[in-house]
């Protein structure tokens, strides 16, 4: 079933579906299914706020209340990225019901299965949820079944999208050619030596997984001097993380490590490098499905931070 059946299915109501995003996975994957959408006749607007909206460049619609009950009518269709803002995603589905709007919240990640939904604020949940894959649908429906005000969810109602997103990255990587690899790798200095790249997820401390950022780049750097002595390390901030700088690195170039922040596509990044490294970042999952080596660093997680954790990434998990 493609992902435009798969759609139709759950907005069998003939009226218009309009998209909804504002963290950075939400918009690559909606973003990435736009068009097939669009094809298909079913699009209506394309709504951002917050990241996404900056990251569109113009091709969405600033999101308010005011803007969707003027672009959308009842019987229509909103797919709602997720997002970490929980109570906002509550809001949002609120609305939906207000406007008598079908709501399909869609994952992009393989976690936070119950958050979207509980709150102080009281349960709300949406017409329907969108997996990228079966797993995230078996794993979101043993979740609900453990809250009593969630386990009368239908069932039918919990379908798999797919991640067109990821697919399109996964070709990206095992299509990138040596020779760009190995023209990318020159271009940042590091072509005649083992490479690592580093994707960061904005964690902080506060967050209470038992690791953030900063700690992550200290284990890093003492856990090399044994284990990977001489590889240099590219490191690629999350889009919503400000800039590390010199300071920042200081974990890693203290101890004699080679390492430098890196920006732009993650695609050809992932493709020129020898190994893959990060923390939860989606990034490593695109890489395995590459056929690349990863390694998922979770120094001292606690159990929120191995709820935080993404099961295809347990079997290359450093804590």
């Amino acid at each position: 079933m493609t992902a435009a059946e798969v759609v139709g299915r759950i907005a069998p109501t003939g009226g218009a579906v309009h998209v909804h995003c504002a963290d950075p996975g939400a918009f690559a994957l909606l973003d990435e299914l736009e068009p097939t959408l669009r094809a298909a006749g079913m699009v209506g607007v394309m709504f951002a706020e917050g990241w996404a909206l900056g990251a569109s460049c113009g091709r969405c619609v600033p999101f308010s209340e005011a803007a969707l009950r003027a672009a959308a009518d009842p019987g229509d269709t909103l797919l709602l990225g997720v997002q970490v803002d929980f109570a906002r995603t509550r809001q949002l589905l609120r609305l939906c019901r207000t406007l008598e709007i079908t709501s399909v919240l869609v994952f992009d990640h393989w976690k936070n299965y119950t958050e979207h939904f509980l709150g102080t604020d009281g349960p709300v949940l949406p017409d329907a949820v969108l997996l990228p894959d079966e797993l995230g649908r078996e794993t979101l429906l043993a979740r609900f079944a453990a809250h009593a005000a969630l386990r009368g969810y239908d069932p039918d109602r919990v379908a798999v999208l797919g991640h067109p997103a990821m697919e399109r990255s996964v070709a990206a990587i095992c299509g990138a050619s040596e020779a760009s690899s190995k023209s990318l790798l020159r271009s940042l200095g590091v072509e005649d030596s083992p490479v690592a790249a580093l994707f960061l997820d904005p964690v902080v401390p506060e967050d209470g997984f038992g690791y953030d950022v900063a700690t992550v780049l200290d284990f890093i750097g003492r856990w090399m001097d044994d284990n990977r002595p001489g590889v240099r390390v590219l490191v690629k901030p999350h889009p919503r993380q400000a800039a590390l700088g010199d300071a920042g690195l200081a974990p890693l170039r203290d101890r004699g490590v080679v390492a430098r922040t890196v920006s732009g596509p993650f695609e050809p990044l992932t493709a020129a490098a020898d190994e893959i490294w990060g923390m939860t970042s989606l990034v490593l999952v695109a890489a395995l499905k590459a056929g690349k080596p990863v390694i998922s660093f979770q120094p001292g997680r606690t159990a929120l931070g191995r709820a935080q954790s993404n099961p295809y990434l347990e079997p290359w998990v450093i804590t």
